[in-house]
């Protein structure tokens, strides 16, 4: 344990190094600065008891520091870990990895910005690479460790939030076609046509539809089924963990990912997997023969299918993450209001007190989804459907639309029948009744 001591007019600290030799230091305040140098002696023990749980036989360095850091990330499941230490990696710690964590200064932090803008990184990876580091040097600053943040750039100085290539976020959606294409196109496998339903007929994130199980989905709900997204796949780690969001969300079912999934359940499932399944297993497991046969899908593996797919359907390669866009553009192009979406997509907004006490009732959150236009596009040799999908399917072939009217307004919203009022449970279960339904030539 370190102390102060009075030298003429100064304080000076007395502590142990990082062998065990006593260190006798100025401080660098006056008498009368007590509360002052003592904070001082603290961050300088810090520093020290830091440095050797580091391993590191001198000072902290800000490599040290580093591997500290993103263990504390790893510990708490952190998704994104792998990219922090690859920026650390590649962008942080060549610069100032062996510099003394208390030692860093603006300037070092410019250089290390200056460095990744010349090697033409995208402007919102150099972004991700200064704010890295920002985050990390300030959980330094909590500890004590150091008296300020160094990363204390201008925003002048960081480039815009823009993306390296500008056309390519304006194509980062799928047409409405090309979404019926992958959820009914029979050179697909079924287990991976429902998954692509999943994900471009909810807007789930991939880790979300990859951690959902039978248990999750409560067909009976009304006017839509229920799909409680309240865990998300982390492939990384291989865990399932809390969704971003940190809470779950009810996500309405519209009337064709209903279909299919019950399809799904009734048939498909046990073609897969060879089994019937349970309410603990996995809607769609990863169904081909191998180590990771009937475990969770990988974001990685997965991808190349993603890509596959839509290449055996002739249609250019994009991100799995673009079916979340893809189902926010549609509904919202199909009139869903985005107030109420977001309550799909996102979980409950938090923008003001207010929202603590807000739960959004069920029905206007179906009434938003089932505004979405969609259908399942049928081959002349598919297999027998069921009487549900018949149904449907000769709805479909008459070509009828679904239209809901829960407003004044009566906006157009699908295919299949015309719903009036509350008749989104008739939607739901692909009834027709005179007094809900009304076909058009």
């Amino acid at each position: 344990m370190g102390c102060l001591y009075r030298r003429k007019n100064s304080l000076w600290i007395k502590f142990k190094n990082e062998k065990g030799d006593w260190q006798y230091k100025p401080s660098g305040f006056k008498v009368g600065d007590e509360r002052k140098a003592k904070a001082l002696l603290e961050r300088v023990e810090n520093l020290v008891v830091t440095g050797k749980r580091a391993g590191g036989d001198g000072p902290l360095t800000v490599k040290g520091w580093s591997e500290i850091w993103l263990e504390t990330r790893r510990d708490k499941g952190v998704v994104t870990i792998g990219h922090y230490e690859s920026r650390l990696n590649l962008y942080v710690l060549p610069v100032i990895g062996d510099m003394r964590l208390d030692a860093v200064r603006v300037h070092h932090i410019m250089d290390i910005v200056s460095r990744a803008k010349t090697k033409k990184l995208a402007p919102r990876t150099v972004r991700h690479v200064y704010f890295l580091a920002h985050t990390m040097f300030q959980k330094a600053v909590q500890r004590d460790l150091i008296l300020g943040n160094p990363c204390k750039i201008d925003s002048d100085d960081l480039p815009g939030k823009i993306d390296k290539n500008p056309e390519w976020r304006a194509g980062a959606i799928h047409t409405r076609a090309e979404v019926e294409m992958m959820i009914s196109d029979e050179r697909l496998p079924e287990w991976r046509r429902t998954f692509w339903a999943l994900l471009f007929l909810t807007g789930m994130r991939f880790g979300e539809g990859a951690a959902r199980r039978w248990r999750h989905y409560d067909p009976t709900a009304q006017p839509l089924g229920r799909l409680a997204v309240n865990t998300s796949w982390n492939s990384f780690l291989g865990i399932e963990k809390e969704p971003k969001t940190k809470h779950g969300r009810d996500v309405p079912v519209h009337p064709v990912l209903a279909d299919i999934l019950d399809e799904w359940r009734a048939t498909g499932w046990e073609r897969a997997m060879g089994r019937a399944p349970k309410d603990d297993d996995l809607i769609v497991p990863f169904a081909e023969e191998g180590r990771h046969f009937a475990k969770h899908l990988d974001d990685q593996m997965t991808l190349r299918r993603f890509h596959a797919d839509l290449g055996t359907l002739g249609f250019r390669a994009r991100r799995q993450h673009d079916a979340r866009r893809t189902f926010i553009s549609l509904c919202l192009t199909d009139g869903a209001r985005k107030d109420i979406l977001k309550w799909v997509t996102h979980s409950r907004p938090k923008e003001d007190q207010v929202d603590d006490y807000t739960t959004l009732l069920w029905v206007p959150l179906c009434e938003e989804v089932a505004r979405l236009k969609m259908r399942v596009r049928i081959s002349d040799d598919r297999h027998t459907p069921s009487a549900k999908s018949a149904q449907i399917l000769d709805l479909d072939r008459r070509d009828v639309t679904l239209r809901v009217t829960p407003r004044s307004d009566g906006v157009e919203i699908g295919s299949g029948f015309e719903v009036v009022s509350s008749a989104l449970e008739s939607a739901r279960r692909g009834t027709r009744t005179p007094t809900s339904y009304e076909t058009r030539s």
